[in-house]
């Protein structure tokens, strides 16, 4: 059996581009599937009752209902006996907790490169560090989605070398009183 890489999305969309940007690459640079769940993630969501956010073109191979259960069950093993631990191998699956460093993980691809396993990346991973390799191909990737709203399209026209973008992000930081 070929090992696959195994994601489940969270957050918003800047998230799951990241996420996604880092399974694209690791699955790329080891010739496999990724498979994305789609579910599991957003189950407990209640706060921002966020949804999948990637266009549907992106995601090739979602996991089935089997895969979404075994990746929730392997994610209850690992907080519950695991908790610390970036690195974890249960059963065929290696582990890749990110939400246990606070910046890129030094040794993700020596770590990666030794297993035969699965692999379950879990967080954000919230560095060009994770995707550099493939970036151009991952980047033309997203790109290419088609854009529904033609307002849209007449910005993203508009835009060339020079333009500036300012974004605000006020939506999580913004205290309660500001949200209602």
């Amino acid at each position: 059996m070929k090992k696959k890489i195994y994601l489940t999305l969270i957050g918003g969309l800047g998230n799951q581009l990241f996420q996604f940007a880092c399974g694209s690459n690791l699955a790329h640079k080891l010739n496999t599937k990724l498979i994305i769940d789609t579910y599991s993630g957003f189950l407990m969501d209640k706060t921002y009752n966020r949804k999948p956010s990637l266009p549907k073109k992106l995601i090739n191979n979602t996991a089935n209902f089997k895969e979404v259960l075994i990746l929730f069950f392997l994610k209850i093993i690992k907080k519950i006996f695991f908790r610390n631990k970036v690195f974890v191998n249960i059963l065929n699956y290696l582990i890749i907790d990110e939400t246990k460093t606070d910046k890129y993980i030094k040794d993700f691809y020596s770590v990666i490169s030794k297993t035969n396993k699965n692999i379950y990346l879990i967080d954000f991973f919230q560095s060009e560090s994770y995707f550099k390799d493939n970036k151009n191909k991952i980047v033309s990737k997203i790109m290419e989605t088609q854009f529904k709203n033609n307002n849209i399209f007449k910005i993203k026209n508009k835009i060339t070398s020079s333009s500036l973008m300012v974004g605000l992000r006020m939506y999580e930081e913004a205290p309660l009183k500001q949200k209602q």
